[in-house]
């Protein structure tokens, strides 16, 4: 009996201190806190605590930051709103009457609730994913300093127009993403497609199969990559290009009351996803290291991802300040040293 209880302590605390393979990095010392429904909990960078899941840090040879202040600083949450919209004629509002495209309702319902929002609509009809991505350096990337939210949503002519199969557009899809982030858009999200019954393409899948395949893929994979997801192309609504309630006889587009159904989905993500708590990090560096401060929404190969503009952070009592941009009920920071050799 003694020896079975004595072997399961020597198995938790082995568990507990050996190193997580998900987080091994080739650099010196990290130390990472989480975030629990915009609570905080402390980790001081010197103690290795075990929260919430079975993973663990091992204590580098280099003597890694000191963090000297970690609190939530509250707020009312984000009032103004800058949002870059691209796409393809869904984005640039073909079908709509009386100014009533999905950006400008979008816009509209933002200011109901008393916020600020001004937008720049880039949709543009017939506009594929490869055109929006060739595009992008030259026409979308140079805004993000004035407009730090992007908002795309394509998808349906790169497959009703080319013979890409719909992992090789998923792909894509991603990567425009992925390259917005790293061009320097704080925020930026992506929207899933509604259906439709203009392209009649059977290679590789109907559209509604295919459709159900991408929206399947980002909810499962964007959030962790640091793209918000807005579903609106789930919503029923938006499920039976038949309904002239929300579609155009042209069994692709929609009409004011369907982008108003898009708009409000946009409007919820933006309200929920930036009033959460911001993160003040103080820290005191005590090697010659430089730090990325970095976020997960779950503790995954690969899911880490810069906290930008907060990278390569040097010198004696920096502070960084972030604003999560997650809905998940848990957010992972770290602070982790840099090679700078």
């Amino acid at each position: 009996m003694h020896f079975r209880l004595y072997f399961g302590i020597f198995l938790l605390m082995k568990s507990l201190l050996q190193d997580d393979p998900r987080a091994r990095v080739s650099v010196p010392p990290e130390t990472r806190f989480p975030i629990l429904g915009g609570r905080l909990a402390l980790i001081p960078a010197l103690v290795w605590l075990i929260f919430p899941g079975p993973w663990a840090l091992t204590s580098p040879a280099a003597t890694p930051a000191t963090i000297s202040h970690f609190a939530p600083a509250h707020g009312s949450g984000k009032q103004d709103f800058h949002i870059l919209f691209d796409g393809n004629s869904w984005v640039y509002g073909a079908g709509s009457t009386g100014g009533s495209n999905f950006p400008n309702q979008t816009a509209a319902l933002l200011r109901k609730t008393g916020k600020t929002a001004e937008i720049l609509n880039f949709g543009v009809s017939g506009q594929t994913i490869d055109k929006m991505q060739s595009d992008a350096v030259s026409q979308i990337d140079t805004n993000h300093a004035t407009y730090d939210i992007l908002i795309g949503l394509e998808l349906v002519n790169q497959w009703g127009n080319l013979d890409d199969s719909k992992e090789v557009i998923y792909g894509k899809y991603k990567q425009y993403f992925l390259d917005r982030k790293a061009a320097g858009f704080k925020y930026v999200f992506a929207c899933t497609p509604h259906n439709q019954g203009y392209y009649s393409r059977v290679a590789g899948g109907t559209w509604a199969t295919v459709r159900a395949y991408f929206i399947a893929q980002m909810k499962a994979e964007f959030p962790a990559l640091g793209i918000g997801v807005i579903d609106c192309g789930s919503d029923a609504r938006l499920s039976n290009w038949t309904d002239t309630t929300y579609f155009l006889a042209d069994k692709i587009h929609l009409n004011n009351a369907g982008q108003a159904v898009q708009a409000q989905y946009a409007c919820d993500a933006l309200t929920n996803i930036t009033s959460g708590d911001s993160v003040v990090l103080g820290w005191t560096g005590t090697n010659t290291c430089a730090y990325n401060l970095q976020q997960t929404p779950a503790l995954a190969p690969a899911a880490w991802a810069n906290a930008a503009p907060y990278t390569n952070l040097t010198g004696l009592g920096a502070m960084a300040v972030t604003t999560g941009v997650s809905t998940n009920s848990v957010m992972f920071y770290r602070l982790i040293s840099v090679d700078t050799n």
